[in-house]
């Protein structure tokens, strides 16, 4: 029980980003459930914290941001954040890339964080870019930028050309799949094509890349019970 205790108190640190604290939540609870099948004490499950899911992060990019972008990095660079712009992807994932991942050039084959199979269609600037790229057993980003370039060191590096830029530090390159799947739903407003591009088992996982877009489609709708039931007329 007091280990229990340590670990709330733990998770409540100030300094703990929401997301931080509420992922160590979720673990610590499943934690807990496995230990209760091999006879922890009773009421420990009880004391373990609870925390509300934290509210995504609205933050996306503008074309203006991302062309900026785009004009102030090297080609490797570009590789990088298109990657995690036209197809999505995680950093880490994005990173990790590989002349195995691609079918024909034309579309991206992944593993989900889940393990699922994800097929995304190529861009033709991102297949622009992909052909530039010698063959080789490495990461297309380190293959085009002629040497190792690990995940940390692009993530570095995306900093850097923020700072030239003038860009908000606040950006972070998950803003860019974000920005994404918030195009994509615009565009075709079915949240079945936003599932498959981000790779979600669950709905529930797509709608929290779709805030933003959520509350304009709730006005629109309130707009239109207005004007179908004649309530202002």
């Amino acid at each position: 029980m007091g280990h229990v205790t340590a670990a709330h108190a733990a998770i409540n640190v100030p300094q703990f980003a929401p997301t931080t604290r509420y992922l160590a939540v979720v673990s610590l609870r499943r934690t807990v459930r496995n230990l209760a099948t091999y006879g922890a004490p009773y009421g420990l499950m009880e004391a373990a914290p609870r925390l509300p899911r934290p509210a995504p992060r609205p933050n996306t990019v503008s074309d203006e941001q991302l062309a900026m972008l785009l004009s102030s990095a090297p080609p490797h660079l570009q590789l990088y954040l298109l990657l995690c712009h036209d197809c999505a992807l995680r950093g880490g994932t994005a990173a990790r890339v590989s002349w195995s991942n691609l079918i024909d050039t034309a579309l991206l084959t992944i593993r989900s964080k889940r393990s699922t199979i994800v097929r995304v269609p190529i861009s033709g600037r991102l297949a622009t870019l992909i052909s530039l790229c010698p063959k080789g057993d490495g990461t297309l980003v380190s293959l085009l930028a002629g040497h190792r370039v690990g995940h940390s060191a692009l993530h570095q590096h995306f900093k850097r050309v923020l700072a030239h830029c003038g860009l908000p530090m606040t950006i972070r390159l998950h803003d860019l799949r974000r920005t994404m799947a918030e195009k994509t739903y615009r565009l075709t407003s079915d949240l079945r094509v936003v599932q498959t591009l981000l790779g979600h088992d669950s709905l529930g996982s797509t709608l929290q890349y779709l805030q933003r877009p959520a509350h304009a489609y709730m006005d629109a709708l309130a707009a239109s019970i207005e004007t179908i039931t004649g309530a202002k007329g």
